[in-house]
């Protein structure tokens, strides 16, 4: 019998606690059950009534429960919940976070930590939702040199762009339905800026090959995009969906997250609503794909608890050996659209159009770094890229 604390009862806490009271408070499986002892409210946040044996408002009554083993954070604070993690590994308790920011920021000191303190850190559900792609990450490592890595990592975005495509929706309104789904928060700019999906490839990355940082990765966001632009894309048979890129050479890597148009031969090109696709390839096979819900209350609840029933079973590890970050160097051919009266250099383009007030740019293949630093020579703010696959 396992008794957990839980710091934040928000859409995952509640969705944590809700299928432990359902599924394992009660079994008769004695290694598996599982009671949740506490949960960690704010001071201004008034208990709801499913809770009111369990709250408290003062976290250092949880750290001093002997009988408490385990600690659930999913707060989404950072200063304040990165000091809860740290004095909990310090005093020998597991810690399970869906704290994805604080994670991508402190994931040595925390797998360094928890080493230390013979106790467990583990965080599934901070990159893929209902997907098990760490579990399987940490097992194809022990055999496999991993080689590349491609995944819609964040579901909030695919689910706007796939309204937008599907239902002919502006971006504000599908961004609005998944606000009103409980897919984005009400402040979007972590899944539509594409820091979401930046702090997942960090992280996977980190579990691939070696440590890398969030700032590590290079990010272009879909809150630009423009019916305009899903329209172009339909008219050719294309779809745009985010994509995230590693690809790892000898001692360096490429780490670039954008939004990329693709056909209907590509794995993504169907994938649907709030759902994640992760690519991992290797040495010694060919690719492993896994599908799944990445947003939502139940499908990290559901990652959360995965972690919980897989603690004592072998523990996270780091490669630090630094690797070159090649990401000045990538190349690609690139949709942009820019205002018509922008005056961008066209010897970028291999073809171009204009209408409704725009022009449309199929870019040579080019440096990426070099279409970056044109658009921000021109400071123009109405633009949109996508990558083509």
């Amino acid at each position: 019998m396992r008794k957990i604390a839980i710091l934040g009862y928000g859409t995952v806490g509640k969705g944590v606690y809700k299928i432990i009271k359902e599924k394992f408070e009660n079994s008769e499986n004695t290694e598996e059950k599982i009671i949740v002892k506490k949960i960690l409210l704010k001071e201004n946040k008034k208990p709801q009534e499913e809770i009111k044996n369990v709250f408290t408002y003062n976290y250092q009554e949880i750290l001093e429960d002997k009988e408490i083993d385990t600690i659930v954070e999913v707060t989404g604070a950072m200063e304040e919940a990165h000091n809860y993690i740290k004095k909990a590994l310090s005093m020998g308790k597991n810690i399970i976070s869906t704290n994805k920011a604080l994670v991508a920021k402190h994931l040595e000191e925390y797998i360094n930590l928890a080493e230390k303190n013979k106790v467990s850190f583990l965080f599934e559900g901070a990159v893929g939702g209902a997907i098990p792609i760490l579990r399987e990450l940490k097992s194809l490592r022990k055999i496999n040199e991993i080689t590349k890595i491609e995944g819609v990592l964040n579901g909030t975005g695919n689910y706007i762009l796939d309204r937008m495509a599907e239902k002919n929706l502006d971006y504000s309104q599908s961004l609005k339905n998944a606000q009103d789904l409980g897919y984005s928060e009400k402040d979007p700019s972590d899944d539509v800026l594409g820091f979401d999906g930046g702090r997942k490839l960090a992280l996977l990355i980190s579990l691939s090959k070696s440590l890398v940082k969030e700032e590590d990765i290079e990010i272009f966001g879909i809150e630009k995009i423009k019916k305009e632009d899903i329209e172009r894309a339909k008219a050719k048979n294309l779809k745009i969906r985010h994509i995230a890129y590693s690809e790892f050479r000898e001692n360096s890597y490429v780490a670039i997250l954008e939004p990329c148009l693709i056909d209907e031969k590509n794995d993504f090109y169907n994938l649907e609503d709030a759902k994640n696709l992760v690519k991992i390839y290797g040495k010694y096979f060919e690719e492993l794909s896994i599908k799944g819900k990445g947003a939502g209350m139940f499908p990290t609840a559901n990652a959360v608890l995965q972690d919980l029933l897989s603690l004592g079973q072998e523990n996270y590890t780091l490669d630090t050996e630094a690797l070159e970050n090649k990401n000045e160097n990538f190349q690609g051919i690139y949709y942009l659209r820019v205002p018509g009266s922008c005056k961008i250099d066209l010897e970028l383009a291999d073809k171009i159009d204009m209408e409704n007030g725009y022009i449309f740019i199929k870019t040579k293949k080019l440096i990426r770094k070099k279409l970056i630093e044109e658009l921000e020579k021109l400071k123009i703010e109405d633009y949109f890229l996508a990558r083509y696959i």
